[in-house]
């Protein structure tokens, strides 16, 4: 087993089933939510053991709750615009981190790429979705119908 699967399996059986998939379900961003924060401060000081800090905790929680993956680190197109993103339950419940749709940065903001966690199996996944839905995202200026 590796570090990383050693640290989320002691992190889970710390703080139980439930609280284990809602840290995964929120996700680890650039910054830990202050719940989250905690049980990580209280997990690294608890588990002596493994002596591990919790930048290693937040790299080993970097998961996918679906597919047990690894998220990958990866970007997405940032664009000037406000996007809406009403996501199905199909995509929350099978392809909840696929992360590749563009950003919306808002109007006037200019575009650049946006860094994102990802997990490769929903993103596979959500591939297939499309293509037997036959849809394709289309890019249309601001206000565009």
């Amino acid at each position: 087993m590796s570090r990383n699967a050693t640290i989320r399996a002691e992190f889970q059986r710390f703080v139980g089933d439930k609280e284990y998939r809602r840290f995964l379900v929120v996700g680890v961003s650039s910054r830990l939510r202050f719940w989250q924060e905690r049980l990580v401060s209280a997990f690294v000081q608890s588990a002596a053991g493994l002596s591990a800090t919790p930048e290693e905790v937040v790299i080993a929680l970097r998961v996918c709750e679906v597919h047990g993956d690894e998220l990958i680190e990866g970007s997405v197109p940032g664009v000037a615009a406000e996007i809406d993103y009403a996501p199905s339950d199909e995509a929350r419940t099978k392809f909840p981190k696929a992360d590749s749709d563009p950003v919306g940065l808002g109007s006037g903001a200019g575009e650049r790429a946006v860094p994102v966690w990802y997990c490769p199996s929903c993103r596979r996944l959500r591939e297939a979705w499309l293509q037997r839905a036959n849809y394709s995202i289309q890019r249309t200026a601001y206000g565009d119908r």
